[in-house]
């Protein structure tokens, strides 16, 4: 709790200064090389507390980092082991439901057979006793009836187990990718999406090889104005 009052502290001292600055910086108007030189200097001011935030706050930062780290190698040291035998009998109850359906398969296969057996000597039974035809006839249709099924206990465990699979890109074999796989579908893609067309953008400065402004379907490219401060001397 004291290393956050500190934080406040500091960020309310620096943050004086930055409402001070945006006051002066929205007031200015720039109507000649003087002002235009105090707007510059306004800048630079904006960089000298950005560094100073920086550097103030830069303790803190760590401090976090740091015990960042040691909340996940904490949680590795509990959840290794947890997950390493968790998934060792995932993957034995995976082999038991499989070896499961396939005595269950094998049951109702020997069911079915027994049944028609049973019906083909109620036949040949019905026949030797000499039953009318209809009736004998109806006893032939039953032969290749399918039997009653055969109870089985459903066996539901609270873990799901089920199939899934890992996907990795190639490195070096990525154009070769088909198109609808690179459809950005959520937020994440399409910010990957839109900051690879930005670098090739801003390398050639928003325009084509035919000095055109850069129009790509589907992508909205918009020019913004950013201040590149030099360093002073």
């Amino acid at each position: 709790m004291n290393e956050i009052a500190e934080v406040l502290t500091v960020t309310e001292e620096i943050k004086i200064q930055g409402v001070r600055l945006l006051a002066e910086c929205q007031s200015l108007e720039i109507k000649d090389d003087t002002t235009c030189t105090l707007a510059d200097r306004k800048i630079q001011d904006g960089a000298g507390i950005r560094k100073e935030v920086e550097l103030k706050l830069q303790p803190f930062k760590e401090q976090i980092k740091q015990m960042r780290a040691l909340v996940k190698e904490a949680e590795d040291l509990v959840l290794t082991p947890v997950n390493a035998g968790c998934q060792v009998l995932v993957e034995k109850m995976a082999a038991y439901q499989v070896e499961r359906e396939e005595i269950i398969t094998a049951l109702k296969e020997e069911h079915r057979k027994k049944s028609k057996e049973a019906e083909k000597i109620r036949v040949f039974d019905m026949e030797e006793a000499g039953y009318p035809e209809v009736a004998i006839q109806s006893a032939r249709e039953m032969v290749d009836r399918p039997p009653e099924p055969i109870v089985v206990e459903p066996y539901k465990p609270k873990t799901t187990i089920k199939s899934s699979w890992e996907v990795e890109l190639i490195h070096g074999q990525e154009r070769k990718i088909p198109y609808e796989y690179l459809i950005p579908k959520n937020e994440t893609m399409r910010k990957a999406v839109a900051a690879n067309i930005k670098q090739k953008v801003i390398a050639s400065d928003g325009r084509t090889d035919q000095g055109e402004f850069m129009d790509i379907e589907g992508v909205r490219i918009m020019p913004v104005t950013k201040s590149i401060q030099r360093r002073r001397k």
